[in-house]
């Protein structure tokens, strides 16, 4: 709540109520990032999940009024038209809710504290440096003036967002 094109915030109010929503979403370890079933999803919807990619936040797309969209929409094609329309979040998970109908909602609750649990786990050296390994074999990086980089090894250095450093060449 709070974000709104920068030209329409016309006075402080707005202003502080938008800095401050920015600022929650740098602080948060989980964003739930609500989007209107009934509506097309936005040129802000898309900008504050790019904004939440941008700060490696875990996110959950939860989309509300789902028992009014259920009748016209299927699951399986809301969820395609949302991977195709929020093209930074083809990772974050799906969460479809009513509140009239007080369905999913716990579940959400639930994928949100999942999430925080997986944003809080940490990764030995060397399993991280077998998958690096294994990744750096089936996908090997462009020459850069004729050099291949070399991949020495990496390490999680830090949780909530994981945050991995790499030594190469």
């Amino acid at each position: 709540a709070g974000i709104r094109k920068r030209k329409t915030v016309s006075d402080s109010v707005e202003f502080y109520g938008q800095s401050r929503a920015e600022r929650a979403l740098r602080r948060a370890d989980v964003a739930l990032l609500l989007i209107d079933a009934t509506r097309d999803v936005g040129r802000i919807d898309r900008q504050i999940g790019g904004m939440a990619v941008e700060l490696a936040v875990p996110t959950i797309l939860v989309v509300t009024k789902w028992d009014l969209a259920r009748v016209s929409a299927d699951p399986a094609d809301y969820e395609g038209y949302l991977r195709s329309t929020m093209t930074g979040m083809a990772h974050a998970p799906i969460s479809l809710i009513s509140s009239v109908e007080n369905l999913n909602l716990t579940a959400t609750f639930k994928l949100a504290a999942e999430l925080h649990d997986q944003a809080g786990q940490r990764v030995s050296t060397g399993e991280l440096n077998r998958v690096l390994r294994g990744a750096y074999q089936q996908r090997r990086p462009r020459p850069v003036r004729g050099r291949i980089g070399k991949l020495y090894y990496g390490s999680q250095v830090s949780v909530h967002p994981p945050t991995i450093c790499l030594f190469v060449n």
